[in-house]
């Protein structure tokens, strides 16, 4: 009796170590899908190229050219969904079932500081901030602005619009101060006629030619696969319609060019020079762009800068 007792005891042992995963089980973590979208602050312009990310987790994805995305094997559960593009943020909440796809609300891009915009005399960047649902802040002291560290680090992005002068930063501006900005993760824009910003921060980083780009019209070659993606093509409309724009000549090494084109200018033809570059520093970016919003922007340009804004 009392070995017919332990036998059944060992047997009941067994099945319940083997039920609980003992001796060499599979894995039996439970999973489910997510799927969503992500939009800019708009809530109608989807968001290329945006991280989404499970927090707590390895899982991550970019979004496509209609700002959906897919993440799989995101375990069962309450989970917390992260977008993220430039300067950027997104979350929401999801409970995960078991072999199921949950359709997650639209995350809704938004600064993680203020976006602020010094005017120039023919950019209208602000005009493309808004379209897209950003509010931003009018920089209207800017030797104020960037003398105080603490008021600078509230921005997470500063527009440098075409048309400054040239005295701007290099006599007025503390240069160093924006440095700064940019290495400890703050990003800069400047278009055009505002080269005088990037001389007077990065003076080794893009060589000018001058002003001295004619009226024209050209098809770029975009060297940037994700506006490729967003565009569906390989190239892109520019229409200058003023003369005198900034040229680019070189780029030093560690500056990246998004678009190329041949055009002409005051002193012939210039082949195959960059027309949109961008580099970083520290933890920040810097993008330029010989071309700007006008009232002559074509559609490609216009998809471009609203690009150009989250990439920041």
């Amino acid at each position: 009796m009392k070995k017919y007792c332990l036998g059944t005891l060992a047997l009941i042992l067994l099945f319940t170590l083997v039920g609980c995963g003992g001796g060499g089980g599979t894995n039996r973590t439970e999973t489910g899908t997510v799927s969503g979208l992500v939009y800019a602050p708009d809530e109608i312009t989807p968001i290329v190229g945006a991280s989404v990310t499970v927090r707590g987790t390895t899982l991550s994805i970019t979004t496509n050219t209609q700002g959906a995305y897919t993440l799989t094997g995101v375990p069962v559960g309450l989970q917390k969904i992260i977008a993220a593009k430039g300067s950027y943020r997104a979350e929401t909440s999801v409970t995960v079932t078991k072999g199921q796809t949950v359709n997650a609300e639209h995350l809704v891009l938004a600064p993680i500081g203020k976006i602020g915009v010094v005017k120039g005399l023919y950019d209208d960047i602000g005009e493309v901030l808004s379209s897209l649902g950003i509010t931003y802040e009018l920089i209207t002291d800017p030797n104020a602005t960037f003398s105080d560290q603490a008021t600078l680090s509230q921005y997470a992005v500063i527009f440098f619009e075409c048309g400054l002068n040239d005295w701007f930063l290099m006599e007025e501006v503390n240069v160093t101060n924006l440095q700064d900005f940019v290495v400890q993760g703050g990003s800069i824009y400047t278009s055009d006629w505002a080269s005088c910003v990037i001389d007077a921060m990065y003076p080794d980083k893009i060589e000018f030619a001058g002003k001295s780009g004619i009226e024209q019209t050209i098809t770029a070659t975009i060297t940037n696969t994700e506006i490729q993606s967003l565009l569906g093509k390989s190239t892109a409309s520019i229409c200058f319609d003023l003369g005198s724009w900034e040229v680019i000549d070189s780029v030093a090494t560690g500056v990246t060019v998004d678009l190329r084109g041949t055009v002409q200018t005051d002193y012939g033809e210039k082949t195959n020079i960059p027309l949109m570059v961008h580099f970083s520093q520290g933890k920040g970016n810097v993008v330029y762009t010989s071309f700007h919003n006008e009232a002559q922007v074509t559609e490609d340009v216009e998809k471009i800068l609203n690009h150009l804004v989250f990439a920041l």
